[in-house]
């Protein structure tokens, strides 16, 4: 389902709705919030958040402090774990266990324009290999995604690439991680994010590889390519059984050391866990943060685990979650 009005041709959905129609947070969430008195600061950078005091700045450099009983954190698993950290939280559990749904792209070059840009994008999921691991979905394939997730062979390729750009449909198989990576503080104050892949996750975008390549031919494309450094191309002939079996062999042993497979992410999850054990947890189960008074997480964050699917009801689902315990926690003093 999607949570937007009939529109479907401006193809710009990941990039903020020009028109106005995907009920997205800000036409949504902040406006029910301002029609109930709520005050929004916008361009506001917060910085720390210590015993109801929340300060930071604007974006024009200028200071601001807000001061109140409460505080919902709600930056992000790349950003939530920062602000706990300048904030002096004490906890070794801030910023671990990053979690990214590490994806892998296969496409196709169809003879028939295909234009993934425009009308309703990523409308197609498959949910057939979940129990392996991963989920295929077709991929919001906008020229500029297209010309920043394939590699760089020369500006001649490059510009024969965009070129054909509307003949292109791309799927991207969306990992469940087992490994995870950490974010930490940098010296300049910004995210330092640090995540390989696993050898178990590298086995299991190899197989989704594979899959895709298997379903792209399956649907009529001319030519197969497996993005990495070097992206792995397949021209498909009439009766090419045996070098068709080939690039499924290579595919099966793809490279996914670093700079080597392409693995792309737009899940950040768990790097202020929940869960009621201290040590394994930076928040408790209804995300109040360990070692902080009155300061609480709403975000993904949260997650135990990586969810294996896109996070945006379970965020939704969590949101709520944390709400009532804000709720409980102020009728109860």
């Amino acid at each position: 389902e999607r949570n937007a009005a009939p529109c479907g041709d401006c193809g710009a959905c990941g990039f903020g709705c020009r028109r106005g129609t995907k009920r997205s947070g800000p036409r949504l969430h902040l406006a029910a919030a301002a029609e109930h008195g709520a005050r929004l600061l916008p361009n506001a950078l917060v910085e720390r958040v210590v015993d109801g005091r929340v300060t930071g700045r604007f974006v024009s450099g200028r200071p601001f402090e807000v001061r109140t009983r409460r505080v919902v954190l709600a930056a992000g698993a790349l950003r939530t774990p920062l602000v706990l950290l300048r904030s002096g939280v004490a906890n070794p559990q801030i910023g671990a266990n990053l979690h990214l749904h590490p994806t892998v792209v296969v496409a196709g070059r169809f003879e028939q324009r295909v234009a993934m840009w425009r009308d309703t994008m990523q409308a197609a999921s498959s949910t057939q290999f979940l129990r392996d691991g991963y989920l295929i979905e077709s991929a919001p394939g906008h020229p500029g995604l297209i010309a920043l997730a394939f590699p760089w062979t020369g500006a001649t390729e490059s510009a024969a690439l965009m070129r054909d750009i509307d003949h292109l449909a791309p799927l991207i198989g969306i990992l469940t991680d087992h490994g995870s990576g950490r974010v930490t503080l940098s010296r300049t104050g910004r995210a330092r994010i640090s995540y390989r892949i696993s050898p178990r996750d590298a086995k299991t975008a190899r197989a989704a590889l594979v899959a895709m390549a298997r379903l792209t031919r399956a649907a009529g494309a001319q030519r197969v390519v497996a993005l990495g450094t070097p992206a792995a191309w397949h021209e498909v002939k009439p009766n090419d059984g045996a070098a068709w079996r080939a690039y499924l062999d290579r595919l099966g042993r793809f490279d996914f050391a670093p700079n080597r497979g392409s693995a792309f992410s737009a899940h950040q999850m768990g790097t202020a866990r929940a869960g009621r054990d201290p040590r394994t947890s930076a928040t408790d189960p209804w995300g109040r943060v360990r070692g902080a008074r009155d300061l609480y997480v709403a975000d993904t964050s949260l997650f135990p685990t990586a969810l294996g699917v896109n996070p945006m009801v379970t965020v939704m689902a969590l949101a709520a979650r944390v709400a009532r315990a804000v709720h409980e926690d102020s009728a109860a003093t």
